[in-house]
């Protein structure tokens, strides 16, 4: 029994002279107790002190200046990663057009659509080739983005990349497999855009 008592009292010592970095580990905080619902009205609470308006247009222009904050809080008020401007065009399209990975990836990791199309049926692939942003175009690649997919005048990622002088966008759609053959609505190639 005295070594049990010992053993109990060793343990004790051992406990209380355990300094501890957080003097409340097992405590919650206020964030992560809330509802999803009272964690949207605090995003949209955060945005009007912004002085943004919690609405796809604005998202989708966040978006495009690269403020991943304001994205983040849009999609907190409920947003969907897949909204659109009055132009069709998403998030993750404006992103990737200016060239802003860190948006991107957050999009992506929360469901929005790699091959989703504006009006004019512009995907983020073209933005980001056309642009030059090749990291944003290997990305988005590796998450299944369409090569072939064609706008309303029959650009391609490549065609529209060829024509912008985007030579590092060119050898990486054509590396991972572009058709060089593709010709636009007007029978216009890439490989007839591209510089010598």
């Amino acid at each position: 029994m005295k070594k049990v008592r010992a053993g109990v009292w060793l343990l004790v010592a051992i406990f209380l002279s355990y300094k501890q970095t957080d003097p409340r580990p097992l405590q919650k905080t206020t964030a992560e107790i809330q509802s999803p619902s009272q964690k949207a009205l605090q995003a949209g609470d955060e945005l009007t002190k912004l002085n943004l308006t919690t609405s796809e247009e604005t998202c989708v222009t966040s978006a495009a200046r690269g403020d991943l904050h304001a994205v983040e809080l849009f999609l907190a008020a409920g947003l969907s990663p897949n909204s659109q401007n009055q132009d069709g065009f998403t998030p993750l399209i404006w992103s990737a057009g200016q060239g802003h990975r860190l948006v991107v990836e957050r999009l992506l990791a929360t469901g929005a659509d790699v091959n989703a199309k504006s009006k004019d049926r512009t995907t983020a692939l073209m933005a980001a080739a056309s642009q030059g942003y090749t990291p944003i175009v290997e990305l988005l690649l590796n998450k299944g983005s369409n090569l072939e997919a064609r706008r309303a005048d029959g650009w391609t990622a490549l065609i529209w990349s060829a024509a912008e002088g985007q030579e590092a966008s060119v050898d990486l759609l054509l590396a991972k497999g572009a058709n060089i053959n593709a010709a636009d609505a007007g029978a216009l190639e890439p490989i007839f855009l591209r510089p010598s």
